[in-house]
């Protein structure tokens, strides 16, 4: 009897044809092809199975696909998941990502200043990279922001004194890169 035989190690193996999955924010289907030259096993992480699940857990040798579904993810921040695969003593860990939800949330839709010179700061909640569009160069942004992960970003726009009578109206626009 050779060693291996005593600590009951198998030749098996299990061929993946990717190691990471990324997934959209929507609900969708993705798909794992492996070939397996044993029995083998696929599991999701508990922590994942909430919103993640497999139609085949067990299987005998040959190639395999097995479908993976996803929930919408509604959250701000991108969701992971560890996807185990045996078979005999060969063990694949594939990644799946699903990225978040994008948002650029603003704290006020409308903003009335003075007429003398002043300073305009914006709150945005965003987890997105964007731009600031101005449609008056009497505006003018402090800086173009830049972010990821839900964050509260200040925005400070300086604005020139009015020196008409009158009011004036501008539309300033967060716009996905």
């Amino acid at each position: 009897m050779c060693i291996r035989d005593r600590l009951n190690i198998s030749d098996d193996r299990i061929d993946l044809t990717l190691d990471k999955i990324i997934l959209g924010s929507e609900a969708g289907i993705s798909h794992l092809e492996f070939t397996a030259t044993g029995n083998w096993t696929v599991k999701i992480d508990e922590s994942a199975s909430l919103w993640c699940t497999i139609d085949k857990t067990t299987g005998g040798s040959g190639v395999h696909i097995i479908e993976i579904k996803v929930d919408e993810n509604n959250t701000y921040d991108e969701r992971i998941a560890s996807i185990t695969a045996i078979c005999g003593s060969d063990k694949k860990i594939i990644t799946l990502t699903q990225v978040q939800k994008d948002a650029i949330i603003v704290a006020q839709k409308s903003y009335y200043v003075p007429s003398g010179e002043t300073v305009l700061d914006l709150t945005i909640n965003t987890n997105v990279d964007f731009n600031i569009e101005v449609s008056e160069n009497w505006i003018r942004l402090s800086e173009q922001p830049k972010s990821r992960g839900l964050i509260e970003k200040k925005i400070s726009f300086y604005i020139d004194e009015n020196p008409q009578p009158s009011e004036r109206i501008a539309t300033i626009s967060a716009v996905y890169e």
